[in-house]
């Protein structure tokens, strides 16, 4: 359901696509939002054999007690095209705490607000904040000389700021999945 809808939860989903025939293989979902139905979605897919596709071509219900104007399973598919098509580079919340933890030279540029990122934030030197609404006009802050992994709330802001940096000449950039909702659990 919408983020401001007062019974509103969060889901954190995860799309299994055949690379070449883009055939739907299967999903898992994790929280308290409502999963039951993207689910269902997945499995009439599977039944059906049901491409990304397919999937992209959806128009599902749409009403604030129950969804976003776009479904997060919607959501989801367009970041799996995207990585199919080299648009979004990632790498999952584990990666990323595997990386901090062979003590890998990158930047986590994570791109929530101030209050967010006091609320919850991944401790290391390594990390620095930077809104994405301030991102355009501080890029001189931001290292073009190191990899740069992206990180937000749920991961859509981090796919905009590592668009913004690539789109500015950045060479080594990818973003964290899922975000800080999916920091440190990880669905694989």
């Amino acid at each position: 359901m919408t983020h401001y809808h007062p019974a509103s939860n969060k889901v954190l989903l995860k799309l299994i696509v055949e690379k070449g025939s883009k055939k739907i293989l299967g999903a898992q979902g994790i929280g308290k939002g409502e999963l039951a139905k993207r689910i269902d979605v997945v499995a009439t897919m599977l039944y059906y054999g049901g491409t990304l596709d397919d999937l992209l071509n959806l128009d599902l219900g749409y009403a604030p007690p129950f969804s976003t104007p776009i479904d997060p399973l919607v959501h989801t598919g367009n970041t799996v095209k995207n990585k199919l098509e080299g648009v979004a580079k990632t790498y999952t919340a584990k990666e990323v705490q595997e990386k901090l933890e062979r003590g890998e030279d990158f930047l986590l540029l994570d791109v929530r607000t101030p209050q967010q990122f006091v609320m919850r934030n991944i401790e290391d030197n390594r990390v620095q904040q930077l809104t994405l609404g301030d991102l355009r006009y501080k890029l001189d802050q931001v290292p073009k000389d190191k990899e740069i992994v992206t990180v937000c709330v749920m991961g859509s802001r981090a796919y905009e700021a590592a668009r913004i940096l690539e789109g500015a000449g950045f060479k080594d950039v990818k973003f964290m999945e899922g975000g800080m909702e999916g920091w440190p659990f990880d669905m694989e």
